[in-house]
């Protein structure tokens, strides 16, 4: 049969093909419901297929359900174009992106993200090129014959038919070639590094300027694959990898005549997945055809996809349904409801090569990896399974033990069993037989032989046994557990006392170092370190399950815990980093539906509750089946938390505002990481610190919400981050700062400003009290100084009239003595002496000058008296003359050593003056050779009435200096030896500048 007539046929058949699609997809935009999320999980969950899928549709938050085109962002979020418009997902939320009018009108069917300016383009249906974010306009308004991206450009075919390239953002573009179209432009692009079109005649590709036919088949869009380099192209009725200027059509399991391929994804696990209007078809590399996935699938027609390669699943866009999330199983449940019914399965062992599970509804089970069937039925209802010596024991509910071989019945023991509950059965290295009752342990070397053992404990409900490397056996029950020697003797026992708070002890596992685990029912796990025993999940931001049925140990360091919740994966070594506090929170990951569990609850309190040959492939019975666990722990991946909202008394604030008023009672902060999947159990924190706030994280929540109530005033900083399943010893942090202003009177300025007034208001009183108590002050002194000055006039005015009768006396004597003449002298003397002492008497220091000059007129009145006999020598340097001293301080000296001294000596009378300078001070020296201060003062003892008042004057006169000016004058009296005379010594300070003013 000739092709041509085919052709014109093919032409008008795929136009029909693509109208009704279009028609369709219009259709179902408009009517769509998505499908229950549960019931579809479950779906797929009871199927065979290798995907488990989750649906988000309008309720979720996707604006419709014809998702047309999926791409990431930069920060891992994803970008969904829909018929009304586009939105982003983190996993969490979906957020309107640009949510304008203008926007909604853009059915993109193709998107692109430019890294380097975070701008957003689309692609629509006319092949019109618009930028969608940050604001939406057209670009190029002509409506092209097809358009693609390719890089950063796009390549499009004009009505002019020519293809042309432009850079996005550029208004200019490049002419690559004229072409000569058969019919309609079915597809434009690039395809290593090579253009092509297709029309209904087939695809075409530049080659040496010129256009080749390549293929009759109509290729639309191409693809590369990252991981491996290969080009795909996507057409009409199939696909084909170009390679080195051939096609390679690729090979399908199912027929694909007229099926129209949408899209196409791949994984790093050499997995490559194909959107088409009938469902998805996948192909591991290995494998030679592609083959459908659409069995349960809730929509056929899917438009796009995008792969997760952070967290391993596919993301498919449908016409229909919303958004479809399709996540490889990493487990599988082995289920049969009809063989099954009511039976919860609850212990697991292999014998003979065969996998045996027990069933509390009257069976035991065998199983391969893909059914069930009956092992072993009879009335009565099976708790474990041990494999000892070979057979199958089988404890039951209040039945004794079951011996099995090979599915028959071998023998019943019942003795001391009957009506008990028998939860676990365990062989040790000895070979002996450890039965776990409600009420405690039997123990035997046979079956023949065993009975109640240890009863004296009443060790109550017995679950498990485990044996450890140095022999010890460990019991685990209802009442904590204990650990017996090899030889039986009972070593430790813990329960309550020792704060183990689980309602059951159902599991144990040695680490290499002989210490070991405990899991508990209801209190999460423990540690025995050998000295103390550590609540695990007590500690602050442990987030491992309470109830721990299993510890089941990989090849690669984890610990597997099935629990009521789901099953549980977690580090060894991040567990000892908890412990250790080298990390401050402990976070498993976690299994659940999404990873092919058709039931989260599993079975615990049995012996034998899970099997693995290879320590990486798991089998767990549960409520539900034989769960398979082929779970390996992924690469590693880095956090990366987003602040998406702030919020303050419920208003909404721009990014930038980080000041707020004193009137603000309630700030809420949303922030993300974007994580698509349960199974990394993310979960967030964050801490406050600001104005007495202790530094610490907030235990951890599954959702990015922080709300402060009330705050003071002050500036603060939010630290947020996210943490899962791979226990970031640094995770990424976002920090989030603000203000939060004070009142007015709150404020540093204002309180700066009201103390300075009231620090003002306290300085004036206290100047006004100081300056009264100044005035009061300077009175006072004023007084005083008045006082001292009418006291040293006082002193003076006494030495004057002493002066003054001493000399009278001399010159009365004179004239009793007939001395006429003498006396004569003697009174002219005194007058002159008696005026320089009135014109000295008012003033409180003298010259030097003045001091001596007065001296030598009162020594020449007194040498009257002692007529030739009394000889006087004053030597002081001409250069101290002009110095000040306190006035009549020398004088009444000088009178004390003539009348006391001097008058009373037989013989030679001297009298020596003498002065000098030592530093700042002038030494006064009066020397005389008298009878000595001794002798006078007996001669005076015998003188009636007789007060001798010069000394005291001088002493009062010295005292008063001190007080008034704090002149200290230092007066020295030397008594020489055997009465010889008497030396006084004046120390008399030089005078300051104030005192020389007075």
């Amino acid at each position: 049969m000739s092709l041509k007539p085919k052709y014109p046929n093919r032409t008008t058949e795929v136009w029909r093909l693509l109208s009704g699609i279009l028609c369709l997809l219009l259709f179902v935009s408009n009517s769509a419901y998505a499908q229950p999320l549960g019931k579809l999980i479950e779906s797929t969950l009871s199927t065979n297929s290798p995907f488990t899928i989750r649906v988000y549709g309008t309720e979720d938050g996707i604006p419709q359900h014809q998702i047309s085109a999926m791409i990431p962002d930069k920060t891992g979020n994803l970008l969904i174009g829909t018929a009304n418009g586009l939105v982003q997902f983190n996993g969490q939320t979906f957020t309107d992106i640009n949510p304008t009018d203008e926007s909604r009108k853009v059915l993109c069917i193709k998107m692109f993200l430019d890294p380097k300016t975070n701008i957003l383009y689309g692609l629509n249906n006319r092949s019109q090129l618009f930028q969608i974010s940050p604001v939406t306009r057209i670009l190029i308004k002509e409506r092209n014959l097809g358009a693609s991206f390719y890089h950063d450009s796009v390549i499009y075919v004009n009505r002019k038919k020519e293809v042309r390239i432009a850079k996005l953002g550029s208004t200019k573009s490049r002419l690559i070639s004229r072409m000569e179209p058969k019919s309609g432009i079915s597809g434009v692009g690039i395809i290593g590094g090579t253009p092509f079109f297709s029309d209904s005649s087939g695809t075409y590709f530049l080659q040496k300027s010129k256009w080749v036919k390549l293929s009759k088949e109509i290729y639309s869009r191409s693809k590369r694959d990252p991981y491996t380099g290969e080009n795909y192209l996507l057409g009409l009725n199939g696909i084909a990898i170009y390679y080195k200027g051939k096609l390679l059509p690729q090979k399908f399991k199912e027929s694909t005549h007229d099926t129209y391929f949408t899209d196409i994804a791949f994984s790093p696990h050499d997995e490559v997945f194909l959107a088409s209007h009938e469902g998805i078809f996948y192909k591991k590399n290995r494998e030679a055809v592609f083959e459908s996935q659409s069995i349960n699938f809730p929509s056929k027609i899917i438009l796009s996809l995008f792969y997760n390669t952070d967290e391993n699943f596919l993301f498919a866009g449908s016409s229909d349904k919303g958004l479809l999330q399709l996540k490889v199983k990493q487990c599988t449940s082995i289920y049969d409801e009809i063989l099954l019914k009511e039976s919860s399965l609850s212990s697991i062992i292999k014998t003979n090569n065969q996998l045996i599970v027990s069933g509390t509804h009257e069976n035991i089970f065998k199983f391969n990896q893909k059914s069930i069937s009956s092992y072993y039925k009879k009335k009565t209802d099976f708790a474990c399974l041990a494999n000892i010596n070979g057979e199958v024991w089988a404890g039951t509910w209040g039945s004794g033990i079951i011996v099995l071989k090979n599915g028959k019945l071998v023998r019943s023991i019942t003795k001391d069993l009957s009506g008990h509950s028998i939860h676990a059965l365990f062989q040790d290295r000895k070979k002996r037989i450890w039965v776990g009752k409600e009420d405690g342990i039997s123990f035997g070397e046979t079956s023949k032989d065993l009975k109640p053992a240890f009863e004296a404990l009443h060790i109550g409900l017995v679950i498990c046994f485990y044996q450890l490397r140095n022999g010890d056996i460990l019991v685990g029950g209802e009442d904590g557990f204990f650990i017996f020697s090899e030889d039986l003797k009972l070593k430790k026992q813990f329960g309550i006392r020792n704060g183990l708070k689980g309602k059951e002890v159902r599991s144990f596992y040695e680490k290499k170092d002989g210490t070991f685990y405990i899991g508990t029912y209801g209190g999460g796990l423990y540690y025995w370190d050998h000295k103390k025993l550590r609540p695990i999940n007590r500690m602050r931001n442990c987030l491992l399950d309470d109830d721990i049925f299993t510890l089941a140990p990989d090849k690669n360091g984890n610990l597997y815990i099935s629990s009521n919740h789901g099953l549980y994966v977690i580090s060894e070594q991040k567990i000892d980093d908890f412990l250790s506090h080298k990390n401050n929170f402990l976070i498993p990951f976690r299994l659940g539906q999404d990873d092919g569990i058709l039931n989260t609850e599993f079975n615990g309190g049995f012996q034998n509750n899970y099997y693995s040959s290879d320590n990486q492939h798991f089998y767990f019975p549960t409520i539900q089946g034989v769960l398979i666990s082929f779970f390996h722990v992924p690469k590693y991946r880095k956090l990366r938390p987003f602040l998406k909202l702030v919020s303050v008394n419920d208003n909404i604030q721009k990014p930038s505002n980080h000041v707020f008023p004193r009137n603000t009672h309630t700030i809420n902060l949303q922030y993300y990481c974007p994580n698509f999947t349960q199974f990394y159990n993310l979960h967030y924190q964050y801490k406050l610190v600001g104005p007495d706030i202790k530094d610490e994280w907030s235990v951890p929540t599954k959702k990015g919400e922080i709300s402060f109530k009330m705050l003071p005033p002050g500036e603060y900083k939010v630290y947020m981050r996210g943490i899962d399943g791979f226990n970031d010893h640094n995770p990424d942090e976002i920090i989030y700062s603000f203000k939060i202003e004070k009142h007015i009177y709150e404020t540093l300025w204002f309180r700066l400003l009201a103390f300075g007034l009231v620090f003002l208001l306290i300085f004036l009183l206290t100047y006004k009290r100081i300056q009264i108590s100044k005035d009061q002050e300077l009175k006072d002194s004023e007084h005083r100084n008045t006082m001292f000055e009418l006291k040293l006039k006082a002193i003076q005015a006494k030495m004057n009239p002493h002066f003054i009768f001493n000399c009278l006396n001399n010159i009365q004597y004179l004239i009793v003595m007939g001395k006429q003449e003498e006396a004569e002298y003697a009174l002219s003397d005194f007058s002159g002496l008696l005026r320089r002492f009135l014109q000295q008497s008012d003033n409180s220091f003298i010259t030097l000058r003045d001091e001596v000059e007065l001296l030598k007129s009162y020594i020449s009145v007194e040498r009257f008296r002692f007529e030739e006999s009394l000889e006087v020598e004053v030597s002081i340097p001409e250069n101290l003359l002009h110095l000040k001293i306190p006035t009549l301080l020398i004088q009444p000296t000088v009178e004390n050593a003539i009348v006391h001294g001097l008058a009373h000596k037989k013989g030679d009378k001297k009298l020596v003056i003498e002065g000098y300078q030592e530093d700042d001070t002038i030494i006064l020296k009066i020397d005389d050779n008298g009878i000595g201060r001794q002798e006078a003062k007996r001669i005076n003892t015998y003188r009636a009435n007789h007060i001798s008042h010069g000394w005291n004057m001088v002493l009062d006169k010295i005292n008063l200096l001190k007080a008034k000016y704090q002149y200290s004058v230092i007066f020295e009296i030397i008594d020489k030896p055997d009465n010889n005379g008497t030396t006084v010594i004046f120390k008399i300070p030089l005078m300051n500048e104030e005192m020389l003013e007075i």
